[in-house]
């Protein structure tokens, strides 16, 4: 498991919804690779497994990269994960810290 803590600048006033938002406006156009599989858990579309998501405050967000996969090609999905962020959220990011637990 690969645990993903997002910082969002001061301009930023709520990432969390944000993010959740931009999923929903990329499946609407059907596009996208990461898609809502629960209240607060994404699926990918290729790689097995998911992301649970939680909002800790107006700027911070924690994300739980979980693979499904016995080969432990966990960082796919991450690396899929951190482009999403990164092509969509880059203005409004100002860390992101990846924490590693097995």
């Amino acid at each position: 498991m690969r645990i993903v803590h997002v910082t969002s600048k001061p301009v930023c006033k709520n990432f969390y919804s944000l993010i959740k938002q931009k999923e929903r406006e990329l499946r609407h156009k059907g596009r996208g690779t990461l898609h809502r599989t629960g209240e607060n858990r994404w699926k990918h579309v290729s790689y097995p497994g998911y992301i649970d998501f939680y909002k800790a405050n107006t700027s911070i967000s924690i994300f739980e990269v979980k693979s499904k996969s016995e080969k432990s090609n966990e960082w796919q999905l991450l690396h899929s994960f951190l482009g999403f962020l990164d092509r969509h959220f880059h203005k409004e990011i100002e860390s992101i810290t990846i924490l590693y637990r097995d």
